[in-house]
């Protein structure tokens, strides 16, 4: 089974996929780290998104991989709750 093990401690999101199969994932507290694109094959594609500030545990994409949904369930961070769409 393929994993994805991002260099930076913690815990990272739930996954989300878009139509192509391409694998997003986040990390839980974001304090500015990117949300990452891996291919079919867990292989590290590019950022989605360069920076996130929201704590989240996990996200949605749009089947074209072009919108990503981060919801905030806490206004930590500056963030405010609800959800933030990036296009």
């Amino acid at each position: 089974m393929a994993k994805i093990d991002p260099a930076h401690t913690g815990s990272i999101t739930a996954a989300a996929v878009d139509s192509a199969g391409n694998v997003f994932v986040s990390r839980v507290v974001g304090n500015a780290l990117p949300v990452k694109i891996y291919g079919k094959d867990f292989s590290f594609k590019t950022n989605a998104l360069d920076s996130t500030r929201n704590i989240l545990r996990t996200f949605a994409v749009s089947g074209d991989g072009k919108t990503i949904y981060l919801p905030n369930i806490y206004a930590g961070g500056g963030a405010p709750n609800g959800v933030q769409v990036y296009e």
